[in-house]
This record gives structure tokens, sequence and C-alpha cells, in this order.
């Protein structure tokens, strides 16, 4: 056969899509142990999405003239971990998602402050 010989009669792709949909994540700490020891600690775990890359990427989808696609952006602080913070006066911020992981101080005079959603996640705070 030749390519001469070939035919599709194929809809046009921007019949056959509805919706775009692509997705951008940041993670911090992925699968993994984090164990500072005793003593007083300031753990501080970010994840966030570049804005600047969210801004060319919306300005790219439109000079490309496409409407119907869709970003979804999730920053995950930690995700599949364990964070355990020994005895002594301990700072947790974790600011993104906490995603089936165990986080964990062991008494003194402890905060743990989460910005983000928990998901499938044990907190734990031994309080002396």
């Amino acid at each position: 056969m030749h390519n001469s010989d070939l035919y599709c009669d194929c809809p046009d792709q921007e019949d056959r899509i509805s919706t775009l949909e692509f997705s951008v994540e940041s993670v911090a700490v992925d699968n993994y142990s984090v164990l500072p020891g005793d003593g007083n600690d300031r753990i501080t775990l970010q994840a966030s999405v570049n804005q600047k890359l969210i801004e060319q990427w919306t300005d790219g989808i439109e000079d490309f003239g496409r409407s119907n696609a869709s970003l979804n952006q999730n920053a995950i602080s930690i995700r599949r971990s364990y964070l355990h913070a020994g005895k002594g006066d301990d700072e947790i911020t974790l600011d993104g998602d906490v995603v089936r992981s165990t986080v964990r101080s062991d008494g003194g005079q402890d905060t743990i402050t989460i910005n983000g959603d928990i998901v499938r996640s044990t907190i734990y705070s031994k309080i002396e």
C-alpha cells in the first residue's frame, strides 16, 4: 500500500475535544521521613505553584484560541511521608495540602499550622 492510497475521513480534532484539562503540581516533601530529633525546631514545608507560569500558560492558551481549557493547581506540603519533631518547643508550618502523611510532635510548647487541606492523614501532638 502506498501513502497515496491511504484515506481517513476523520472529524476535526476540535469537534472531538470538549474540554482540555491540565494540572500543575508542586510538592515540598514526597515519600520521605523528616526526623529533626529533640530540641527546639522550626520546620516549614512550603509548596506553591509559580503564578508567573500560570499567567504565561493562560496567555498562551488564549493566543492559541482555546477557550475550553482548564488548569488545576495543586500545592502539597507533604505527601506519603512521616514528620516527627521530637521533644522540645517545636514550630511546624505546612503551607500546602497534607496528603496520606503523619505529622507528630512530642511534648513541649508545640504549634502546628497547616495552610491547606488534610487528606487521609494523622496529625498528633503530645501535651506534657
